[in-house]
């Protein structure tokens, strides 16, 4: 169950009509050239963590399957939403990707079937849907705050099963898309090290 709720939390489910379908463009998996990861597609880049692993596109997969099967909130109108909209394009894991209490940071991409979504109305379906999810509790509000040079709207999750394990999810407008970008980890040094990660975060002006 702990692998499951860590795969999980990087997800972007599809709980409102504010959610479309991911991007089917192969381009916007992004490439790893020595220390950095850039994407062109979306027009940013970044430096990840030294040494954490970079999980392949079949281990996402299967990883994302199981905790897709184990995730429930009671609720039929909401487990029948199909998390096959939500894209996971990369994972970079501080273990390997089914090792126990890991801490991963990936992000996921979903294009807008409506023109007004903003980032603030995609954080609060997320964090909604999540609460509704048994074992999640809400311990950081949402706010704004800047990452690189760029506003993201955050909001943490927590486990009661598992009390040092947290999510904070920052998610952005790119155009017509969402990018959210989710960090898993099991302690305060962990965190700091993804947020230095994270403010190395830049996106091409336009």
């Amino acid at each position: 169950m702990k692998c499951a709720f860590l795969i999980v939390t990087i997800a972007l489910f599809c709980c409102t009509k504010l959610f479309a379908q991911s991007t089917d463009a192969e381009s916007s998996v992004g490439v790893f050239q020595g220390e950095e990861y850039s994407n062109q597609y979306l027009g940013f880049s970044f430096k990840p963590p030294a040494k954490w692993y970079i999980p392949t596109k079949d281990q996402i997969n299967k990883y994302q399957e199981k905790a897709n099967s184990e995730l429930k909130t009671g609720d039929p109108k909401l487990d029948s939403k199909s998390v096959s909209y939500e894209k996971i394009e990369f994972t970079i894991s501080k273990k390997r990707i089914d090792a126990p209490e890991n801490s991963l940071i990936g992000f996921s991409l979903l294009k807008q079937a409506n023109p007004s979504a903003t980032a603030k109305a995609v954080a609060e379906a997320t964090r909604n849907y999540f609460l509704k999810v048994p074992g999640f509790k809400l311990v950081r509000e949402i706010s704004t705050e800047r990452l690189g040079n760029r506003d993201f709207v955050t909001f943490e999750l927590g486990f009661n099963d598992f009390p040092n394990q947290r999510v904070r999810t920052y998610i952005t407008m790119v155009g017509e898309y969402t990018l959210t970008f989710a960090l898993t980890y099991w302690d305060e040094e962990t965190l700091q090290i993804m947020l230095n990660s994270m403010n190395t975060l830049e996106f091409r002006k336009k």
